[in-house]
């Protein structure tokens, strides 16, 4: 079992004292640091200090912040909502919500480890695709070869449906020769959240929800192909799960891929009837569901989740929040793992803090026992600003009977394989 051991106290990201902190996501940097980004709305002490923006702070191998926290967005007299992060080269690569001039625009664009602008910033959206920015809309990824691809939810010319597209970026930030790629099929509806994953040096993975409303939807993958920059191919869906019940319903989606042929979808789950949200996730293998689906037993808030990969013992790990009251001290932040098998390990209680909400966890992985953690929060009181917490809580190894049910699990997936052939 992974147990929990000495961890750095919680602490609060941001040195602004005032004003609302929301929305919080996290990367580890080619330079061997993490960073956390999120919203800063209308306080900043930089820049245009009126209008929602975006700060940073880097965080060190160690799990603590390293130097000051430093604003990230500099276009003058826009606004920037809904951060998404991933590695680059240098440091990050970082997409975001722009809104200003009447018009509204998916941004791009690479800093250092250091927190500094390194290029230009660019528009990834085409002028025909119409955009309404929300959480979860908007999601990047990068693959091992060094290629970044960006989804984004947008109308075409104002159409009645709303479709899911694709851009893909070399190493060095410039767009790959082919523009706007419609992932999503003509008349097909989509709804809430959209993620993308790496699968290997020349694949990605999106998932999204395919319908047209919490309780009419299915829960989908599609394959970016990019072995042909110039001629970029996608494929047709995979089902991961549907609603299947007009008491069941689901919600932002979350992909991400390992060293090795697995990948995890984890998501959202509504019952209509007792009113409780929980996580549930699946295991593939080469791209194809190798568990049923497995629910979480606790309730959570309904708020985004933290997803990540130890390649190294071979376990994915959910980051999610856990409902809770005054009297309970608040909301929790609370992190699973779980093998290739599906089998899950030991919960741990991320944060300590006695607040009231506590919504968006997201976390850097910079090696196997070492995570930090970040949140969004409010206090107890009626007060009506929120902020972005942190801890590094530190984890044991896994012991090697864990790793051998994975061994075993994966044997018997390649017996299972090869009795089809």
């Amino acid at each position: 079992m992974k147990k929990e051991s000495t961890s750095t106290a919680e602490i609060r990201l941001h040195e602004q004292a005032a004003g609302n902190q929301v929305y919080p996501v996290a990367t580890l940097t080619k330079g061997g640091y993490g960073v956390v980004v999120w919203n800063e709305q209308g306080t900043g002490g930089e820049g245009d200090n009126t209008i929602p923006s975006l700060r940073a702070r880097k965080i060190h191998p160690k799990g603590e912040p390293a130097g000051r926290d430093k604003l990230l967005t500099t276009d003058k007299g826009r606004a920037a909502y809904f951060p998404a992060v991933t590695s680059q080269a240098n440091g990050f690569t970082c997409i975001w919500y722009s809104e200003g001039a009447g018009d509204t625009q998916l941004k791009i664009a690479n800093f250092s480890y250091d927190l500094m602008a390194n290029g230009d910033i660019q528009n990834v959206n085409d002028s025909d695709v119409t955009l309404y920015p929300e959480g979860s809309a908007c999601a990047i990824a990068r693959t091992r070869s060094g290629f970044a691809g960006v989804v984004f939810k947008g109308y075409y010319k104002n159409a009645a449906l709303e479709s899911i597209y694709f851009r893909g970026y070399r190493a060095d930030g410039t767009p790959l020769p082919q523009t706007l790629i419609k992932i999503t099929d003509e008349g097909e509806s989509v709804f809430g959240g959209v993620d993308i994953a790496s699968k290997d040096a020349d694949h990605f993975v999106v998932a999204y929800l395919s319908g047209n409303g919490i309780f009419n939807v299915k829960l989908v993958t599609r394959v970016v192909n990019l072995l042909d920059p110039d001629d970029i191919y996608v494929s047709a869906p995979t089902i991961i799960t549907e609603a299947a019940s007009p008491t069941r319903g689901l919600s932002k989606p979350r992909v991400i891929g390992s060293d090795t042929a697995y990948m995890m979808v984890a998501w959202g789950a509504y019952n209509n009837n007792t009113g409780d949200d929980k996580i549930e996730y699946r295991i593939l293998h080469d791209l194809t569901p190798s568990t049923q689906v497995i629910t979480l037993p606790h309730r959570t808030n309904g708020s985004r989740i933290g997803i990540g990969s130890e390649n190294d013992t071979q376990q994915f790990s959910i980051s999610f929040s856990v409902m809770g009251g005054a009297q309970s001290g608040g909301d929790k932040v609370y992190v699973y793992k779980t093998n290739y098998a599906g089998q899950q390990k030991l919960l741990n209680q991320v944060s300590t803090l006695a607040q009231d909400f506590k919504t968006d966890s997201t976390f850097v992985l910079f090696n196997n026992t070492n995570y930090f953690f970040a949140w969004q929060t409010s206090n107890f009181g009626g007060q009506s600003s929120s902020d972005v917490y942190g801890r590094s809580p530190m984890f044991t190894q896994t012991n090697s009977s864990e790793n051998k049910e994975t061994e075993m699990c994966k044997d018997r997936i390649r017996l299972l394989q090869i009795s089809r052939l």
